[in-house]
């Protein structure tokens, strides 16, 4: 098919940098973005909003998709659709082939529990529709439940596989009517406007966000906002000649300065780099911001810096090609492929001591090793076989040409994703953890210290044993003891029951511990369920109220689900009255852990009545707590979280 090209498509002289194969400078960004990624992954509270990088990975996708396309049509008069699809599976398949047949044995041999995950994923994501899987599976991104999958990174490949296939016929089709480039940077406008309306829509603040975050719908504006890049590049770069016939943008035979000058263009990369660097170090995945503009913004941001970066004669394209980054920046499709996998493998779920600066170094070195073989297998001599099809007339060599061990790694990562979807795999070959049943509350009376049975022991001097962590944070010991000493008055019998009469509001993590808090606790009441988010907890302890259960003390253990805000943890506080609250700390291996436990001990410090019980400094350097999520309690941990909250209520 051979489409005509209109005056005012892309020119031959758009840009120095776009007559060649690759732009130097876009790699030096390239290596920016996967570094905030990897190191969102390695530990999310170094950079929160590290996911920022992947909506640099759109725009410049979504530039030189456009790029590509427009200059296809402007020199040969046609597009080849099929062949161009083609030559993108082929680039990307062979190295997630290998990805998936490399992480495969080695969980096999360090890391088991990670395989049903893998196993359910492997098809999805070697079909391009990891997306739209994790959307039907409503798997969230920042609140995975569990373990997470080590191929969930591959739902960015997903998206950007999606938009190859249903951006280029949009580009023809403006071709083929002859759309000015004015006009096409407005429609690229608008269609990036109406994705971020179409994600601010359908954000709900109390629901989870995977449906926006992995929808092809609500996340292309990042890459038509890199499409505008290529369509606004021309006219940014000269203006029309102020004389005589009407001069092409684009063209640089007819003269004229560029209509935005190398020094606007420098200073206005510079404020958008300020800001995705702000944004990265400031803006959570749990924030609406991102899903009200800010992805947009993010996406606008990072169009601004490529146009610096494709205008060779900027201080920013200078900075940004400089050969070090650019070298760094072409592994960056390698690195983005095996971090994720390796991070998981290399930092279990059940770890509770913190990584030491020596061990981050040390995975980072396998990263790059690994990262770097895989580039040199799967990159670089592709592109050298490439040069050298070209010069010998072999097109089909420049698709299907593969040295033999990417070939040899591709058929084991088909082998092994063939074995991960036929071959069964179950909770005892995985050391997976139980799954915890999703319970109704049972039927009971909390009572009050004066209805006690006589089976508790007598009124005696207390013994204090304290466990490391559970003391509140900011307080003596001794402090906390007296001031407990104040106001309570239960008994510990000697098989270590209380009278207290707590009432325990919580989510699954709790629930793992139910036989051991109803044997501890015979007078309390415990409503715990699966997936309970903290702002239904006020809803849950008003009909244990209903139902005429009451006690002195309620215990909040919520949080590990999402997000926990400020006006809702004040409402599980100011709603129980004059009632002892304690506010049990996370343990879940989320970005959200450290943000809920910060949130708890900040708000209970304004209220006399309420204090923090810390699971997770008493459950530090306890593995052996946790089932393989790094967040449900085995035995061992079930019987410590229940003794800490006796340590916390009764002091003993």
């Amino acid at each position: 098919m051979v489409v005509p090209v209109y005056g005012d498509t892309l020119q031959k002289e758009t840009s120095v940098a776009s007559q060649k194969n690759r732009i130097a400078g876009l790699d030096g960004l390239r290596l920016f973005a996967i570094l905030a990624v990897v190191a969102f992954h390695a530990n999310s509270s170094w950079l929160p909003g590290g996911y920022s990088g992947v909506t640099v990975f759109f725009v410049i996708s979504g530039y030189l998709l456009t790029l590509s396309i427009d200059r296809a049509l402007a020199e040969k008069g046609s597009f080849s659709y099929f062949e161009y699809l083609k030559r993108r599976i082929v680039r990307l398949l062979p190295p997630m082939l290998a990805v998936v047949g490399v992480i495969a044995i080695v969980s096999i041999i360090f890391a088991r529990p990670l395989l049903p995950k893998m196993k359910d994923d492997v098809i999805p994501a070697l079909l391009f529709a990891e997306n739209w899987y994790y959307i039907v599976r409503n798997i969230s991104y920042f609140a995975a439940a569990g373990l997470p999958s080590p191929l969930t990174h591959f739902w960015y490949l997903a998206i950007i596989m999606q938009f190859y296939i249903v951006w280029p016929p949009v580009l023809i089709i403006l071709d083929k009517l002859h759309v000015k480039r004015r006009h096409r940077v407005i429609l690229c406008l608008v269609l990036a406007a109406a994705s971020q309306v179409a994600m601010a829509i359908l954000y709900d603040p109390q629901a989870d966000t995977n449906r926006i975050y992995y929808g092809l719908d609500t996340r292309a504006g990042e890459m038509i906002m890199g499409a505008l890049a290529a369509e606004a590049a021309p006219i940014l770069s000269y203006r029309r000649k102020a004389e005589g016939r009407r001069a092409r943008r684009g063209s640089s035979e007819h003269g004229g300065a560029p209509l935005v000058s190398d020094a606007a263009l420098t200073i206005s990369a510079f404020i958008a780099l300020a800001i995705i660097v702000i944004f990265s170090f400031r803006v959570n995945g749990y924030s609406p911001f991102p899903y009200y503009g800010g992805f947009l913004l993010l996406a606008a941001c990072s169009a601004v810096i490529v146009l610096a970066i494709i205008r060779e004669t900027s201080v920013f394209s200078m900075l940004f090609s400089l050969a070090p980054l650019a070298v760094l920046g072409k592994r960056s499709f390698s690195l983005y492929l095996w971090h994720y996998p390796l991070l998981l493998i290399m930092n279990p779920a059940t770890r509770t001591s913190a990584v030491e600066p020596w061990e981050y170094a040390l995975q980072l070195a396998v990263i790059l090793v690994i990262s770097e073989l895989s580039y040199r297998i799967f990159e670089a001599s592709r592109t050298v076989m490439r040069a050298d099809a070209r010069r010998r007339g072999n097109a089909e060599a420049t698709v299907l040409g593969y040295p033999a061990v990417s070939r040899a790694l591709s058929i084991i990562g088909i082998v092994c994703a063939l074995a991960l979807f036929a071959v069964p795999i179950n909770a005892e070959q995985s050391d997976a953890p139980v799954p915890v049943p999703e319970a109704e509350p049972e039927t009971g009376n909390a009572q009050t210290g004066d209805d006690m049975a006589d089976g508790l022991s007598p009124a005696r001097e207390r013994t204090l044993f304290p466990i490391e962590g559970t003391i509140f944070k900011g307080t003596s010991f001794e402090a906390a003891i007296s001031r407990i000493n104040g106001f309570s008055n239960y008994e510990v019998d000697e098989s270590g029951a209380t009278n207290a009469p707590v009432i325990l509001v919580g989510d699954s993590v709790p629930l793992g511990a139910e036989t051991q808090f109803n044997e501890m606790f015979p007078y309390g009441y415990m409503d715990a369920q699966v997936s309970r988010q903290l702002y239904t907890g006020p809803e849950i302890l008003e009909s244990i109220w209903a139902q005429g259960t009451d006690g002195d003390i309620i215990v909040w253990s919520l949080g590990n689900n999402g997000v926990a805000y400020e006006e809702d943890v004040r409402k599980l506080i100011e709603m129980c009255g004059q009632r002892r609250v304690y506010l049990v700390t996370c343990r879940v291996p989320l970005a959200l852990q450290d943000m809920n436990n910060e949130l708890f001990y900040e708000i209970a410090a304004q209220y006399d009545n309420c204090e923090v019980v810390d699971w997770y400094g008493t459950s530090a350097g306890h593995d052996e707590y946790f089932w393989d999520d790094g967040t449900h309690l085995r035995p061992e941990g079930a019987e410590a979280y229940v003794l800490m909250l006796r340590e916390a209520i009764v002091g003993r």
